[in-house]
Protein backbone atom coordinates (compact mmCIF):
# COMPACT_ATOMS: atom_id res chain seq x y z
CA UNK A 1 0.00 0.00 0.00
CA UNK A 2 0.80 3.37 -0.12
CA UNK A 3 2.98 5.65 2.29
CA UNK A 4 1.16 7.89 3.98
CA UNK A 5 2.93 10.55 6.54
CA UNK A 6 1.78 13.05 9.08
CA UNK A 7 3.57 16.03 10.37
CA UNK A 8 2.74 15.60 14.14
CA UNK A 9 3.52 18.67 16.61
CA UNK A 10 3.38 21.06 14.11
CA UNK A 11 3.30 24.58 14.54
CA UNK A 12 0.46 26.24 11.77
CA UNK A 13 1.33 28.85 9.26
CA UNK A 14 0.05 29.38 6.11
CA UNK A 15 3.19 28.51 4.24
CA UNK A 16 4.09 25.62 6.00
CA UNK A 17 0.50 23.72 5.69
CA UNK A 18 0.92 24.34 1.91
CA UNK A 19 4.57 22.67 1.97
CA UNK A 20 3.09 19.88 3.51
CA UNK A 21 0.29 20.11 1.23
CA UNK A 22 2.63 20.06 -1.85
CA UNK A 23 4.53 17.02 -0.77
CA UNK A 24 1.27 14.64 -0.57
CA UNK A 25 0.33 14.75 3.38
CA UNK A 26 -3.49 14.70 3.53
CA UNK A 27 -3.29 15.59 7.35
CA UNK A 28 -0.96 17.64 10.13
CA UNK A 29 -1.53 17.33 13.84
CA UNK A 30 -1.30 20.54 15.18
CA UNK A 31 1.04 21.53 18.03
CA UNK A 32 -0.86 22.44 21.59
CA UNK A 33 0.69 24.45 24.66
CA UNK A 34 0.77 22.41 28.11
CA UNK A 35 -1.04 25.14 29.84
CA UNK A 36 -4.64 25.46 31.31
CA UNK A 37 -7.55 25.27 29.42
CA UNK A 38 -7.76 28.88 28.80
CA UNK A 39 -4.61 28.78 27.23
CA UNK A 40 -5.23 25.83 25.05
CA UNK A 41 -8.69 27.43 24.00
CA UNK A 42 -7.49 30.22 22.59
CA UNK A 43 -4.55 28.39 20.47
CA UNK A 44 -7.46 26.44 19.70
CA UNK A 45 -9.09 29.49 18.06
CA UNK A 46 -6.15 30.75 16.55
CA UNK A 47 -5.77 27.54 14.82
CA UNK A 48 -9.51 27.86 13.76
CA UNK A 49 -8.85 29.90 10.62
CA UNK A 50 -6.48 26.90 9.05
CA UNK A 51 -9.57 24.69 9.24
Amino acid sequence: GDLCVVPYAVVPTPGKLAHYAELGCPEVVLQLPPGDEAEVLRVLDDYAQYV
